[in-house]
């Protein structure tokens, strides 16, 4: 299948569309012209949209490819990804995530756009708590934990990353 990009500008990102084969070519080819594109539109973030057909990349490759476009990508505040194809392993995505971050990038992979742009629209926790405690807005979403109170008396915003010392702890009572 060919290789086709389309790149939509929004006023809060750049929506980035790769389709074709699934192969380290076609989608080493999709971030050059993604990183092209937002140079052009001066975006800090982006959103990758991957429609490539054809089984997953082995982690390898995977790591390969997300390595040899760090340094583009560190231009960038937030980066969303979301793969349209449910034929392709979610781990491989979820893997593709843990190594952006570790190299300094902030990656999320996500289930459907609609998610993804509400991140990268800033929309950093979803759901009523975020409407009734907006000064806990500017958390990532990798540092909290929200606790639905149907299920706790409480609901819960925890700072902390899997890497990272815990640097806050905020109890929000429902």
């Amino acid at each position: 299948m060919t290789y086709h990009f389309t790149a939509i500008a929004k006023r809060t990102h750049l929506h980035a569309i790769g389709s074709g084969t699934h192969s380290p070519e076609h989608l080493r080819k999709f971030l050059a012209d993604t990183h092209r594109k937002v140079l052009e539109c001066r975006s800090d973030a982006v959103l990758l949209e991957v429609n490539f057909t054809g089984p997953s990349l082995d982690l390898g490759s995977l790591y390969s490819i997300i390595v040899d476009n760090s340094s583009d990508a560190s231009l960038l505040k937030r980066i969303a990804y979301v793969d349209s194809n449910s034929q392709h392993l979610p781990e491989r995505a979820e893997f593709a995530e843990l190594a952006a971050n570790k190299l300094g990038l902030n990656a999320r992979v996500f289930r459907t756009i609609a998610e993804a742009e509400r991140w990268l629209c800033g929309e950093t926790w979803s759901g009523d708590a975020a409407r009734r405690f907006p000064a806990l807005s500017n958390l990532s979403p990798a540092r909290w934990i929200e606790v639905p109170s149907e299920n706790w008396r409480y609901s819960i915003a925890l700072a902390a990353l899997i890497a990272a010392p815990l640097r806050k702890l905020s109890i929000l009572i429902a």
